[in-house]
């Protein structure tokens, strides 16, 4: 699952609405997740998957995002 930052979120709304419609999105807001956006069709999906198991899925992208070069994080 991608992972971004809620002023990326604001700044490119309708490439996050895109990319949400591929594939699920975490928004972080200061480096903990808040937020995931989903396209409808796949939202009955995400009732079948608990809260832990999307806790853990969340963590781990948190975990590779802090991988990143602080470069990476200037503009925000």
């Amino acid at each position: 699952m991608k992972t971004i930052t809620s002023v990326e979120a604001q700044n490119n709304f309708w490439a996050l609405m895109d990319g949400a419609m591929r594939a699920p999105i975490t928004i972080t807001k200061h480096g903990k997740p808040r937020v995931i956006m989903v396209a409808y069709e796949d939202f009955p999906e995400f009732g079948q998957v608990s809260i832990s198991e999307l806790s853990k899925k969340t963590q781990s992208n948190i975990r590779e995002s802090r991988k990143l070069p602080k470069s990476a994080f200037r503009d925000l």
